[in-house]
């Protein structure tokens, strides 16, 4: 798997671009594996990112990889949010 600490890099870098905007600390990311579903919630409040890593798998999801889409469409682009 490709690390999730250099998609949540890169995708901050493209999105904090694309917004104007960076966030005063390091936005803490968790990862999870210990329930049977795929799942993830970003933290406004604290700058925090908790994400279940059971790999969901869609015919309709593009060529990225679901960790990929997860960090990017959802939990970081929350926090500018």
């Amino acid at each position: 798997m490709y690390p999730a600490w250099k998609i949540a890099e890169e995708e901050y870098a493209a999105l904090s671009g694309l917004f104007d905007y960076t966030t005063r600390e390091k936005i803490n990311l968790a990862l999870a594996d210990y329930d049977d579903y795929s799942n993830g919630f970003a933290g406004w409040t604290n700058g925090s990112i908790m994400i279940w890593t059971i790999d969901s798998r869609f015919d309709l999801r593009d060529n990225n990889t679901w960790l990929r889409n997860v960090i990017h469409a959802r939990d970081v682009a929350y926090l500018f949010a």
